[in-house]
């Protein structure tokens, strides 16, 4: 049995490559980084396996993504940044993510900017623990869409991480839940407004259009800039 299958993920309008990788942490050995051709980083010698296995998938994951895209980038390592950001190639805008079961990566060289994330529908104890970070004021109580209360917030967390991630290769700083507020959502798509400046060209009100998909009990969020 293999560690990881990979697939393409059609459900989201995208131009470049978008993989899934469903792959079974108990399958995980450090020699698979050696057979995938993955370079180990010394960040995870101390690391559990759920850390080290998901690590790996979202890097085969962007191996297969940058390899399809163009052939010149079949032996490029995505390195890893100062916040753990994956530093990809001149030209090349992408995200990684992952939950314990599920890794997808999307990369392109059409965008300045690509975020993509995927979470676990959240319970009601931990959404209402992380409502005041996740949510601003104005949407704790605007949720007026066909959606119950875990879903609502699950969203709009998934959708913020994949908004810091399409963002920060622009900002280089950290930014917070409370930065973006979730405008509207319809069927597929969403969109997500500033509510503070984050450099000069990411001023306080500015809209970005997102799109999300539920698998299964996971909602998978992409945000391009």
């Amino acid at each position: 049995m293999s560690f990881i299958t990979l697939s393409p993920f059609n459900h989201f309008e995208f131009q470049g490559q978008l993989v899934f990788g469903s792959f079974r942490r108990d399958l995980f050995q450090q020699a698979l980084f050696h057979q995938f051709q993955i370079n180990y980083p010394t960040s995870l010698n101390n690391a559990v396996i759920k850390r080290k296995s998901e690590f790996l998938a979202g890097r085969i994951c962007a191996k297969k993504a940058l390899s399809s895209l163009s052939l010149q980038y079949e032996s490029v390592q995505v390195h890893t940044g100062e916040m753990r950001e994956p530093m990809w190639p001149a030209g090349i805008a992408g995200a990684i993510t992952h939950t314990d079961q599920i890794a997808i990566a999307a990369i392109s060289n059409l965008y300045q900017g690509v975020g993509i994330d995927i979470e676990h529908k959240m319970d009601h104890k931990t959404a209402k623990e992380l409502t005041p970070m996740i949510l601003t004021p104005s949407e704790r109580t605007s949720n007026q869409y066909p959606l119950d209360e875990t879903s609502w917030i699950s969203l709009i967390f998934s959708a913020k991480e994949s908004l810091y991630k399409a963002l920060y290769p622009s900002v280089q700083r950290f930014f917070d839940f409370q930065a973006a507020k979730m405008i509207d959502i319809g069927e597929r798509h969403f969109v997500i407004e500033l509510q503070e400046t984050l450099s000069e060209q990411l001023q306080q009100g500015i809209r970005f259009e997102g799109q999300y998909y539920w698998h299964d009990d996971q909602v998978i969020t992409l945000i391009t800039v």
